[in-house]
Formats: C-alpha cells, sequence, structure tokens
C-alpha cells in the first residue's frame, strides 16, 4: 500500500485529476458490462424452457400485448 502512496505523490495535481476520472470511467464501465450481462439472462432462460415466457411478469406483458402466435417467434 506505501508503494501506492508513493507513487500517488509523485503524481502533479493534473495526473491525480487525470488518474480519478480514468478510475470513475473504469467503474462505470464494469457496472455497464455487468448490466448487459443481465440483461441477456431473461432471454437465454427462455431458450432452455419457453414456458418461463408466461411465468415471467415483464414477458408474458409483452407476449401477449405483441400477439405472438408462440414461444419460439417471440424468441426470434
Amino acid at each position: 500500500m506505501d508503494f501506492f502512496r508513493e507513487l500517488y505523490s509523485l503524481l502533479s495535481t493534473g495526473h491525480r485529476k487525470k488518474l480519478a476520472a480514468l478510475s470513475l470511467l473504469v467503474i462505470l464501465s464494469g457496472f455497464m458490462e455487468i448490466g448487459g450481462i443481465a440483461s441477456i439472462m431473461p432471454f437465454m432462460g427462455m431458450v432452455v424452457n419457453p414456458r418461463v415466457v408466461n411465468e415471467n411478469h415483464t414477458l408474458s406483458l409483452l407476449y401477449h400485448h405483441l400477439s405472438f402466435s408462440g414461444p419460439r417467434p417471440f424468441l426470434v
């Protein structure tokens, strides 16, 4: 930990601000990556078990609102 403190103390004020901004962007990117993976999970569940369309409230609303003829066209 002392190594990082010493390294941080060598940075100029401008570089410290850039490091803070870059760190924030890396964390934000990580959260967006998690969100992207989480958004795929309901569709993966439908591929494995097409009955999930009727069991999941949100998917059921979309399915009935868009008047699909079956689970297969809804997946595509």
